[in-house]
């Protein structure tokens, strides 16, 4: 997703499971009959993720708050764009949150989910509830614009994501609000405690 869905995305032109020690009563898994990912719900609400790199995840956590594309990557905005935090529903790894890698000749590729791990120094990802003032794409044209929305739509499926599952919030959320923060290690994302700014 885009930018500030952990630097995930970009415009057309631009850069842009496992429930972590849940009981099994707490997280029952469901299906996007749409999407055919899997999500978690928890004790009936909605998990949405976002999904970012260790670098970015230091950052975060010194500022407190997940913060909007505004506020981090301005630089990858079109002029007039709003920026928002981006999430998804899907509790597999978002193929858009992969860093983009530049080689020593100035071309650009995206790196996969382990390289990204590897150079983005860790993979984490921040849960929260779904609830008032978040915007699914599928219905977001029109806040986005056109051209914007079906930009972002197409590097979603060109990269492997699934933008069905996609959600954007409008405000920088602070982390009191995740419920819960992991990181991937050994295949399976693992319960972090550290939440709070240092």
């Amino acid at each position: 997703m885009p930018s500030a869905f952990p630097g995930w995305i970009a415009h057309d032109n631009g850069q842009r499971g496992h429930t972590g020690g849940l009981s099994e009563h707490d997280a029952n898994a469901y299906t996007d009959a749409g999407a055919g990912q899997k999500g978690i719900r928890i004790m009936g609400k909605q998990v949405l993720w976002h999904y970012t790199t260790g670098q970015k995840y230091i950052k975060i956590v010194k500022s407190g708050y997940l913060l909007t594309e505004t506020e981090t990557t301005p630089h990858v905005l079109h002029k007039g764009d709003k920026g928002f935090v981006w999430f998804t529903a899907s509790d597999e790894w978002e193929p858009t949150a992969c860093k983009l890698f530049i080689t020593p000749d100035g071309k650009r590729r995206k790196l996969s989910k382990d390289e990204t791990e590897k150079y983005g120094e860790g993979l984490f990802r921040f849960g929260v509830y779904l609830g008032r003032g978040f915007i699914h794409f599928p219905y977001a044209e029109k806040t986005l614009g056109i051209a914007t929305y079906r930009a972002l739509n197409d590097v979603a499926i060109k990269q492997g994501a699934n933008p069905a599952l996609w959600y954007m919030y409008p405000k920088a959320i602070p982390l009191k609000n995740c419920f819960i923060i992991q990181q991937w290690q050994y295949g399976a994302w693992v319960e972090t405690a550290k939440k709070e700014s240092e």
